[in-house]
């Protein structure tokens, strides 16, 4: 997975793509709601672990910030 994970960090860096949620120009503020629309999202019903808001905002976070 470590490698998986180098591998599209160089790809994305080769094509020079954003690679943070800041990077494409989101604003921090705006992440509670982005994460409270995400959890309504019926994609969500998919995911094979229920995913609250709050749990959605953490990943939105860590997005954020370029976290992986």
């Amino acid at each position: 997975v470590a490698h998986l994970i180098e591998t599209v960090r160089t790809f994305i860096i080769q094509a020079n793509l954003a690679s943070s949620l800041a990077d494409q120009g989101v604003p921090r503020e705006s992440l509670p709601q982005l994460a409270e629309e995400a959890a309504q999202q019926w994609t969500a019903d998919f995911n094979p672990r229920k995913v609250a808001a709050a749990e959605m905002l953490e990943i939105y976070k860590a997005a954020f910030d370029n976290e992986a």
